[in-house]
């Protein structure tokens, strides 16, 4: 139960208080309604980080820092004048000075990584799924030192995995990063808690016990300030030389930010789980901590995931199966007692004989709390408080499940556009003499590594029957050395090339090259990447199953990064002049405005010979001038450095516009829409997703037709 105890190290209260053991009735009430204003400031602040970090904010540390230095500032302010956060727990000295670094720790990087989450998962439903699981490590800690583990146990952690991992192989964005992030928070957040749980439970470590104040906000938050810091400083790279404070509208959206954060962080201790809430609600409702942990938890993730699908410009691309994980990941640690007392607090049971009973005495987190017995003075008080509870829990219900349906609702409503080659410019007329063209950029690779992939490529069925050529562009001086190595080794499978080629330009060069020299010769399809190919087995996999007769272009290493126009279109680590942004996609889009652009990684694709010839062949001559001539407006002192990143030196061999070029082959290729940007799958997503669960994706969702599918 990470909720309830990590709120009881982060709530400032006396624990030998028997009034507040008990709970007062006006205290109590006042937390009924805490729980729907964490709520809403909880879903607004998480919607609204998505939304600056996709948008104009790539920077999640960044924010961290403004959300981090705010809190901090305002904590300091509330407890200037108080002996706040003195909560006392029992524990020898040095064991609790460990402890508590512990703490302090697991909770700033839950942070960390929180932000992370939200920043890289591509849907943030599918974020809430993940990070708002509670996987229980006090009770799993509790049970094995007092030998209790048994076979259900066991179970339920089983159906936790099994749930996860339908929420993980079913994510159309699958990436590996994105999922060890999300697992580290999950993993921390348990230190978090098993550190507290720790902290307050001495008898789990040793005798002679020493009381210590301890208050956990007072360092996390600062420590909170530290941390990203000091990553920052040992990546430069992301500190933007320009100021980056956004203006209106995105300058209001973070202020909205802000507020709603720190109200979530206040009221509830924590964005994505009610640390404080919970913790009240065993002070409150002693029999009902978990239960009122999952309400807020599943409720929070309907009200955002809405809340997402109406606000975000990012539709609800979700697996039936992934819904299916969730609900067995969260239902894992659900058990009868749950059941009962959300029966108890919705009144569709009688609470009056088990209630006198079980507040005697009652394990909250396996550690028993002393509960002084109501007596008939605290008759008035007990009513008011089941009256609030009911009022409460039926009231996070309603909320939960009428968000819950009508996003799923919105999720199944949801299609894909069309695809539509009507208006891109395609040179039909031209009759390619090869089917399948591979263009190398090479500078120092081994040629058994080059030959070794290429040999896989081509031995598939898919490429078997077709007349295939494979053009190295040599960019090192071993020419000779290299095409008869590469010959030797390469099996007869194609017909190869070896240009020499001089090291300017990086990959751009050479594919550009290619274009223009071989302008007549073009085959139907041809392949670009570099020697040493990013994921080439996930890219060798995706052109098995998804290359076609009808494919105009096809990414592989598409990471979903998209820009609604070109005044506002960057990444975390690369940003373009939008003069620059305009001109190139206006000659590429037949003069059309710019918008919509699909940023492409790894300069590796693959094109149709009609796609390419669709635009003239001046436009490509001119980009490559713009590599090649140290004299052009590309190598200028008033184009570079750039402004994503003062470090980087412009040169001939590793040009600054050349990192532009990499993300806009696709804008080149006449190849940037919607179905694209939101629906295309990771590489990993296309290659793990399980056939015999989802079947393969559409072969319009991973790639620009020519043409539709067999006509």
């Amino acid at each position: 139960m990470a909720a309830s105890s990590l709120g009881s190290g982060l709530l400032n209260h006396d624990g030998d208080n028997p009034s507040l053991r008990r709970g007062s009735s006006a205290g109590c009430m006042s937390m009924f309604k805490s729980r729907f204003v964490w709520l809403a400031s909880a879903a607004i602040a998480i919607v609204t980080t998505k939304y600056l970090l996709a948008g104009e904010i790539n920077y999640p540390l960044h924010l961290l820092l403004i959300h981090s230095l705010i809190l901090t500032l305002i904590w300091f302010i509330h407890n200037v004048d108080k002996n706040a956060g003195e909560y006392c727990l029992a524990a020898p000295e040095a064991t609790t000075a460990i402890l508590r670094m512990a703490y302090h720790l697991s909770m700033c990087a839950s942070f960390i990584l929180a932000y992370l989450s939200i920043y890289h998962f591509s849907s943030l439903p599918v974020a809430m799924f993940v990070l708002t699981l509670d996987w229980q490590p006090a009770t799993l800690l509790s049970r094995i030192r007092l030998n209790q583990l048994g076979t259900t146990d066991l179970l339920r952690y089983a159906l936790f995995a099994c749930g996860l991992t339908f929420i993980f192989v079913n994510d159309y964005r699958l990436h590996p990063s994105v999922q060890n992030v999300a697992l580290a928070f999950l993993a921390v957040i348990g230190c978090a808690e098993l550190s507290l749980y720790l902290l307050q439970n001495p008898e789990m470590l040793s005798q002679g016990l020493a009381r210590r104040p301890f208050s956990p906000l007072s360092k996390v938050l600062p420590t909170c300030l530290l941390i990203p810091i000091g990553v920052l400083a040992f990546q430069t790279e992301y500190w933007r030389p320009t100021v980056w404070i956004p203006l209106a509208p995105t300058g209001i959206v973070l202020a909205i930010n802000v507020i709603s954060t720190t109200v979530a962080v206040m009221s509830g201790g924590f964005l994505l789980r009610p640390v404080k809430l919970t913790e009240l609600s065993t002070i409150c409702e002693p029999t009902k901590p978990h239960t009122d942990s999952i309400l807020l938890s599943v409720a929070l993730t309907g009200v955002v995931s809405l809340a997402s699908s109406l606000t975000l410009d990012q539709p609800a691309v979700l697996s039936t199966w992934q819904f299916l994980g969730y609900i067995i990941a969260t239902l894992a640690f659900v058990t009868t007692n749950d059941l009962d007392e959300l029966m108890i607090c919705t009144g569709f049971s009688d609470p009056k004989n088990e209630r006198r009973d079980d507040f005697s005495t009652k394990f909250v987190n396996d550690s028993a709390i002393e509960l002084l017995p109501f007596d008939d003075d605290q008759d008035q008080d007990a009513l008011a408080q089941t009256s609030g509870s009911r009022r409460s829990t039926l009231g996070l219900l309603i909320l939960g499940g009428l968000s819950w349906l009508a996003f799923v609702r919105i999720w199944y409503n949801v299609a894909p556009p069309s695809p539509d080659a009507s208006n891109t410019s395609l040179d039909q007329a031209f009759h390619p003499r090869a089917d399948f063209d591979i263009v190398v950029a090479r500078y120092d690779e081994p040629s058994t590594d080059i030959a070794q992939n290429l040999n896989l490529l081509l031995q598939a069925p898919r490429f078997q029957t077709l007349q295939s050529r494979i053009h190295f562009y040599n960019k090192n001086l071993d020419t000779t050395t290299f095409a008869d190595d590469i010959e030797d080794l390469m099996n007869g499978l194609a017909n190869i090339s070896v240009t020499p080629s001089e090291n300017i330009g990086r990959e751009s060069e050479a594919y550009l090259h290619h274009i223009v020299s071989t302008w007549d010769d073009l085959a139907a399809h041809t392949l670009f990447m570099q020697a040493e190919p990013h994921d080439f087995k996930l890219a060798r996999n995706q052109m098995e199953q998804y290359l076609l007769p009808e494919t105009g272009f096809m990414p592989l290493a598409y990471e979903g990064a998209f820009c609604r126009d070109c005044n506002h279109c960057h990444d975390h680590s690369w940003s373009e002049n939008p003069a620059v942004l305009s001109a190139l996609y206006s000659n590429a889009n037949s003069g059309a405005p710019c918008k919509d652009l699909v940023l492409t990684y790894r300069g590796q694709f693959v094109a149709s010979a009609a796609r390419i010839r669709g635009n003239e062949k001046a436009m490509y001559e001119g980009l490559l001038e713009q590599l090649r001539n140290p004299n052009s407006s590309m190598h200028s002192a008033s184009y570079t450095p750039s402004e994503w990143n003062s470090d980087q030196v412009d040169s001939m061999n590793a040009p600054t516009f050349g990192f532009t070029l990499e993300r806009l082959w696709g804008v080149l290729m006449q190849c940037s829409d919607l179905r694209l940007a939101y629906w295309t799958p990771s590489m990993l997503g296309a290659y793990v997703r399980p056939s015999w669960l989802n079947g393969a994706f559409p072969a319009e969702d991973l790639q620009c037709l020519d043409r539709p599918i067999g006509v």
